[in-house]
């Protein structure tokens, strides 16, 4: 009789990663995130809890890992979403209002949301990786960054710097607001930030030496 892994053990780390993350993937088309546990997924799987949790330190580690596996699919919605969209200013914003309104009611990429881990999805969006898939989502887009003067730099603090305020609007919004206002208040805050592109720092707040961004290289040049 097959024993673990259901007599097909993962070759290496990666792939048993893998495969746990698509039991877990399985598990919540099914069940939902809500009624999913390790157990199930271990179940899915032929293994024990314990082997589970050799790869995954928690089942918040696990969604997280759901969440960033999801992520492709999310992008191609986002850019069938604004594919009619020409302006940098408008694609950015309507892209970002797409994901408040929509990641919650994705079941794989908004599973965080879903199972009310809101903690963790503020750790998640801060980390590295989150800043790679938001940059990812940014390059696929139809605007031509190194034209408006971006360099791979300013688009990682850029990312850096709508992350937290998707998370806000998201998780803990301040105003219930309309489709039209949500956009409109994108539109003021994070529209200009878009283009033109960043103003060098002013000489009393010239910061220290170390990534080089579009701001960092006018003021070499100053």
């Amino acid at each position: 009789m097959p024993r673990g892994w259901q007599g097909n053990p993962p070759k290496n780390v990666d792939e048993a990663r893998s495969r746990i993350v698509d039991a877990a993937m399985g598990c919540v088309a099914r069940k939902g995130p809500a009624k999913t546990t390790v157990s199930d997924i271990a179940a899915e799987l032929g293994v024990t809890r314990a082997t589970v949790y050799r790869h995954f330190a928690s089942l918040d580690d696990i969604w997280i890992a759901v969440s960033h596996a999801a992520s492709d699919a999310f992008i191609d919605l986002l850019i069938v979403r604004v594919h009619n969209l020409s302006d940098p200013a408008d694609i950015v914003v309507e892209s970002l209002a797409y994901v408040v309104e929509q990641l919650a009611s994705e079941p794989f990429a908004g599973v965080l949301i879903s199972v009310g881990r809101a903690e963790t999805l503020a750790v998640s969006m801060a980390s590295q990786l989150a800043i790679d898939v938001t940059v990812s989502a940014l390059r696929s887009f139809t605007i031509d960054w190194d034209a408006l003067g971006y360099s791979d730099v300013d688009l990682d603090e850029f990312a850096e710097f709508v992350l937290p305020i998707l998370h806000s609007l998201i998780v803990t919004p301040s105003k219930h607001r309309t489709a039209r206002q949500l956009r409109m208040f994108l539109r003021r805050w994070v529209g200009p930030s878009i283009v033109p592109p960043p103003s060098p720092l002013p000489p009393s707040i010239r910061g220290h030496a170390g990534r080089t961004s579009s701001c960092d290289r006018h003021l070499q040049g100053a």
